[in-house]
């Protein structure tokens, strides 16, 4: 009748329309050793940009969302749904409208552990994005965690994960800065995906209290 009809319209396929858009995610950190190699840079700083040297005191840190990586990955490229990393100088974030994803791979053990990255950030240090602007950029993955900070843009592009407006050649530069090491990082699942029913157990449990819903219905309507 028409009040089942409304019924469906008005609360049932807003119920499912809210249901598809529900994911699992979790959380995994990246941790380096602190910086043992330095390249520090050469004075005066350029006006207009903020000149810093890595310390020994500082590592790369941070952390990724991303669906469930599935097991023994390799080299697989991923889109995170949020980043935020920081190298000691500069901060990497997803939310950061200076930041690019050069690239983003991760490789993970018969146990979907995460194992490996190729975790490559940049940021925009000036403007416009050209050829001789100055930019950041991090490399982690394959025991190494390096910094760059200050660095001459040689060259803007598409970066290998497909981000537009990227800086894809190191144009070096004295006030450039390094820091890095030469030690694995560390992984670790810091927030296991919540577990929440799948779109078709939703919507077995909706069917099935439409299905009594429209049966009392009728039933009510029997009676009269």
């Amino acid at each position: 009748g028409a009040n089942v009809k409304k019924y469906l319209l008005r609360f049932l396929l807003p119920a499912l329309l809210a249901l598809a858009g529900m994911a699992q995610a979790a959380t995994y950190s990246v941790t380096s050793a602190n910086y043992t190699n330095f390249i520090n840079f050469t004075p005066p700083c350029v006006p207009g940009i903020t000149c810093a040297d890595y310390a020994p005191t500082m590592h790369f840190v941070g952390t990724f969302d991303v669906a469930t990586l599935a097991p023994n990955l390799a080299n697989a490229s991923i889109t995170p749904t949020a980043f935020s990393f920081n190298d000691g100088i500069n901060t990497y974030a997803s939310s950061d409208a200076d930041v690019r994803v050069y690239q983003f791979t991760v490789t993970t053990d018969a146990g979907g552990n995460l194992t490996d990255v190729d975790i490559n950030l940049e940021k925009w240090q000036s403007a416009p994005h050209a050829p001789g602007a100055y930019w950041a950029y991090v490399q982690v993955g394959g025991g190494v965690a390096i910094g760059h900070n200050n660095v001459l843009c040689g060259g803007v592009g598409v970066s290998p994960a497909g981000v537009a407006d990227s800086c894809v050649l190191d144009g070096g530069g004295v006030v450039q800065s390094r820091g890095w090491d030469t030690v694995a990082p560390t992984y670790a699942l810091v927030a296991a995906p919540a577990t929440v029913p799948t779109l078709s157990q939703w919507a077995q449990i909706i069917l099935v209290s439409l299905m009594t819903l429209v049966g009392l219905w009728q039933a009510r309507r029997l009676t009269r």
